[in-house]
C-alpha cells in the first residue's frame, strides 16, 4: 500500500465509475422521459465533460507540464487544512441551501405526492 493521503484515490474513481455504470445502463433500460436516473446522467456527462474541456485548455496552453503543475497544486490543496471559519460558513451554506431545497420541493404538491408514493 502507498504511504500518504491519496492511496485511496483509486477506490473513488472505481466507486464514482460504477455509480456512472449503473446510472447509464438504467437510463437507457427505459424510453427517454426524463426520469431521475436519465437526468442524472445527462447530469454526470455535462460534469464530465467541463473536467475534460478545463484540462484540455490547461493542456493546449501549457503542455503536459502545465497538467502535471495542475494536479500537484490540487493535491497540495487538498492536503492543507481548510481555515476553520471558511469551513463552518461552507457548512452553514450547504445546510441553508439543502433546507430551503427540501421546503421548495415539498411546497410543490406534485414533487410532494411523488415523494410520499416513492417512499412507500
Amino acid at each position: 500500500m502507498e504511504e500518504g493521503p491519496f492511496w485511496w484515490d483509486w477506490r473513488l474513481l472505481a466507486v464514482a465509475g460504477f455509480i456512472f455504470a449503473i446510472t447509464t445502463y438504467n437510463a437507457f433500460i427505459t424510453p427517454w422521459n426524463w426520469s431521475q436516473a436519465q437526468s442524472t446522467f445527462v447530469f454526470f456527462c455535462v460534469c464530465i465533460t467541463y473536467v475534460l474541456a478545463f484540462y484540455l485548455i490547461i493542456w493546449m496552453r501549457g503542455g503536459t507540464e502545465a497538467v502535471k503543475a495542475r494536479w500537484a497544486s490540487a493535491k497540495q490543496m487538498k492536503i492543507r487544512n481548510p481555515r476553520e471559519k471558511g469551513y463552518r460558513r461552507g457548512v452553514i451554506y450547504w445546510i441553508t441551501i439543502t433546507v430551503l431545497l427540501t421546503f421548495s420541493l415539498l411546497s410543490n404538491p406534485d414533487i410532494r405526492q411523488f415523494l410520499l408514493g416513492w417512499l412507500r
